[in-house]
């Protein structure tokens, strides 16, 4: 049985209000970011500008550390043998 224009438009309205209404409710539980803060997340959740640039600093000078040596030791070979600190290259018979 094939419904009146108007009463399958209406049908349709309503789905569309109630499926409007209920996406954003659902959406919030899978939000990872919406939770309540205790006491351990406020004090380390999170890093004030002065720490996040001390780290960020930290970040830079491990990077390079390793960059640099990497350069100095083992350039232009895949890898540094940190063993004999020395470069290795492809291993063509595995790789």
């Amino acid at each position: 049985m094939k419904l009146p224009s108007p009463i399958r438009e209406s049908g349709i309205l309503l789905a569309g209000i109630v499926l409007c209404l209920t996406i954003p409710l659902s959406l919030d539980a899978f939000n990872i970011f919406s939770h309540s803060y205790d006491k351990l997340d406020q004090k380390y959740g999170s890093f004030t500008e002065d720490m996040r640039l001390e780290m960020l600093g930290e970040v830079r000078k491990m990077f390079y550390f390793g960059y640099d040596s990497y350069m100095q030791y083992a350039f232009p070979l895949d890898e540094l043998d940190p063993i004999h600190c020395v470069g290795r290259g492809p291993d063509h018979d595995n790789p």
